[in-house]
């Protein structure tokens, strides 16, 4: 479904082989959810074919899409479900840019000690900050070229393109 593997993974087996465990594949602008298929009852991250297996398998990877990817600081190309989940993994005190991969609406608060730009990538955004603004130094700003920095809010996907992003 659009994923790629780093390495390979057999396209079979024969009951001399060794233990073999599937690499998980990436795709862009998603999570990687886990493996269906042969004797799994739900998605699992961690397949392994035992030694001296007999019969057929299929494996499926199922993906979760993502939210918020994060490029730059410590945690290039990780990608969330959440913007929360994102602000929160960013480190302290790095200039960090979290990619919105798609529509969403969050309420989120980013501390003093966070330094992010959001890049809205295909996605236009509004910005409304009026009733949720507690502290007096958590501040706005929109630039010119689409980015946000240090923002308190709740942050929405308008449907129109990022050249109309509204701060209330």
């Amino acid at each position: 479904d659009g994923g790629t593997v780093t390495g390979t993974n057999p396209t079979s087996y024969t009951i001399e082989s060794n233990a073999i465990t599937l690499i998980n594949p990436t795709k862009a602008r998603h999570i990687f959810a886990g493996w269906t298929g042969t004797g799994l009852n739900e998605a699992t991250t961690t397949v392994t074919i035992e030694a001296r297996s007999t019969g057929n398998r299929s494996y499926t990877a199922t993906w979760t899409e993502g939210v918020a990817q994060i490029v730059g600081g410590t945690l290039d190309g990780t990608v969330y479900t959440s913007i929360i989940n994102a602000i929160n993994a960013a480190p302290n005190n790095v200039k960090t840019k979290i990619i919105l991969l798609k529509d969403t609406r969050e309420n989120f608060t980013i501390d003093s000690a966070k330094n992010i730009v959001f890049d809205f990538g295909e996605y236009a955004l509004r910005v409304d900050t009026n009733s949720t603004l507690s502290d007096s130094n958590t501040k706005t700003m929109i630039r010119n070229n689409g980015t946000l920095e240090i923002i308190s809010g709740t942050i929405e996907y308008d449907g129109t393109d990022k050249s109309n992003i509204i701060a209330n």
